[in-house]
């Protein structure tokens, strides 16, 4: 190797070197020796075992190996041990100089690497106070669902205390009766349930199959009433409602709710008043789409409302999912959720693939 060559490496603030075909150091940058607190001279003609701890020896043998056998470069990201007790996270690659000697060189991210880590803890905080404000005002409107059925169950009970109070009970009415009680008890169920799966964060349940209908059925049964309540008609066409896909039933709920919120919030000034919910299947997708009878969204909002915390309700004191978290679930699942620049409404289609991870759902 040439005196300029070595210089260079030594010049280096990346952890460089090169080694030849025996897996000995040839040359060496100075961040080595300064990790290691060892003269950079000493490096030079040593094996890799001899200067590195064993783990980051066997990851470096390994990837020269492979780039030996197939000649092209390896990728090395990952945290390694440079010293006894020192570990950074390296990004870098292991190449081919010649056909003696194979060089190392990656630069240290490890504070990068946390700093990202910082931002996902933080994006996972305001997600989860966006799912909290969402579920509060949620509550608040299912508190009204809750009652309609609670107030059944109270007329059917007083009607078997009727019953008996005027020695007319029969075997007719008690079924009856019970029948409408158990009924209106599955309801509510069916709401409670709905709003367990709307609080969970989800992120760490398992992918699992499921039916397009029962996701949606669970949806309407969290939403149908505020929407009569507003007096916005709620709308369902179904093509598709024996779709399956595989999925995170919890994630999918609060996506599709902040969408349904936005859209008949959209429409609250409207003469007509409308939002229609589209499932459909397009080749190997499941495509649900949501549309409202509103003015439609401004073209400076349009550019900056799938960014993070960006929020056109925080006026208004509504808050949602956001449509930055709703597009990342959606992601998550290998879908797109993007909105229809060329219709006449205002269009959100949620596409989701019926396979996940190479494997066939339904």
């Amino acid at each position: 190797m040439s005196d300029n060559a070595a210089k260079f490496l030594s010049a280096l603030s990346a952890f460089s070197f090169i080694i030849d075909k025996d897996g000995r150091i040839i040359s060496a940058s100075d961040s080595w020796s300064r990790c290691a607190n060892i003269p950079a001279a000493d490096f030079i003609g040593r094996p890799l075992e001899a200067m590195l701890p064993p783990s980051t020896a066997r990851i470096v043998h390994t990837a020269a190996n492979r780039v030996r056998m197939f000649g092209l470069p390896s990728a090395i990201s990952k945290p390694m041990e440079l010293a006894p007790g020192d570990i950074r996270h390296l990004h870098g690659e292991i190449f081919r100089i010649d056909e003696q000697a194979i060089g190392f060189h990656a630069v240290d991210v490890s504070m990068l690497m946390e700093a990202h880590k910082l931002v996902e803890v933080q994006r996972a905080r305001v997600v989860q106070v966006a799912q909290f404000a969402a579920l509060a005002q949620l509550a608040a409107g299912v508190a009204h669902e809750m009652n309609n059925p609670l107030a059944v169950i109270q007329g059917y009970a007083g009607v078997l205390r009727s019953h008996v109070a005027q020695g007319k009970l029969s075997g007719e009415v008690v079924v009856h009766t019970s029948d409408k009680i158990v009924q209106m008890v599955g309801r509510i169920t069916k709401i409670i349930t709905g709003l367990q799966h709307f609080a969970r964060e989800g992120e760490r349940d398992p992918f699992e199959s499921m039916q397009i209908h029962g996701l949606i059925e669970e949806v309407l049964d969290l939403c149908r009433d505020r929407f009569e309540n507003e007096g916005v008609k709620l709308e369902v066409r179904w093509r598709a409602e024996h779709s399956v896909v595989e999925a995170r039933q919890s994630q999918l709920v609060q996506v599709l709710m902040n969408l349904l919120d936005n859209a008949r919030d959209a429409c609250e000034a409207a003469d007509d008043k409308w939002v229609r919910l589209e499932i459909s299947e397009i080749e190997d997708n499941v495509l649900i789409a949501v549309e409202d009878s509103g003015p439609g969204i401004p073209p400076a909002v349009r550019t900056r409302m799938m960014e993070p915390f960006f929020s056109t309700k925080i006026q208004a004191r509504k808050f949602g999912l956001g449509l930055s978290n709703a597009k990342m679930i959606v992601e998550q699942h290998g879908g797109v959720l993007t909105l229809r620049g060329d219709h006449p409404n205002t269009r959100f289609e949620i596409f989701l693939p019926k396979r996940l991870s190479g494997r066939q759902v339904g």
